[in-house]
């Protein structure tokens, strides 16, 4: 009974011991900026700080820029009509590709009609989330609104 007695009075002053050790290594830690423990401090409160800091931004992971539009706004589904070639003078500019020409040179040699339809791919979104989520997609071919024709 007497050896419990002493094992757990030798673990509780163990662990006043560690309290009091960590308090005096706590007050004495090197800071960084505003107050902050520096990021390559060994004690709890520089691990603590390490962590956060690793939590704001994780490996592989970057802040948002107003430059980075589709992750701001991603909900959002902008279209815009393009031009349709039409079956020969893909197969022309296949041709032409397959013979060796430069793209710039491609691009230039093909003749493209003057009244070319054009095409739209409309979307209700650009991201699904959930179960229940859907998606609608409508593709509108017109003519060209530039044309004389339209």
């Amino acid at each position: 009974m007497t050896a419990l007695r002493k094992s757990q009075l030798q673990t509780t002053l163990i662990g006043m011991m560690l309290c009091l050790g960590l308090a005096t290594s706590a007050s004495g830690q090197i800071t960084g900026s505003a107050g902050q423990p520096a990021l390559n401090d060994a004690s709890p409160n520089g691990a603590i700080a390490a962590y956060q800091d690793f939590t704001k931004y994780p490996p592989d992971s970057r802040p948002l820029h107003a430059s980075n539009w589709d992750l701001l706004h991603p909900w959002a589904a902008d279209t815009s009509s393009l031009p349709m070639l039409p079956p020969q003078v893909a197969r022309e500019a296949e041709a032409l590709r397959a013979s060796g020409l430069p793209e710039e040179e491609v691009l230039r040699s093909i003749a493209m009609p003057p009244v070319v339809p054009r095409y739209r791919f409309e979307m209700n979104k650009t991201i699904l989330a959930g179960t229940h989520d859907e998606l609608r997609a409508r593709l509108i071919v017109g003519p060209d609104p530039n044309s004389a024709a339209a």
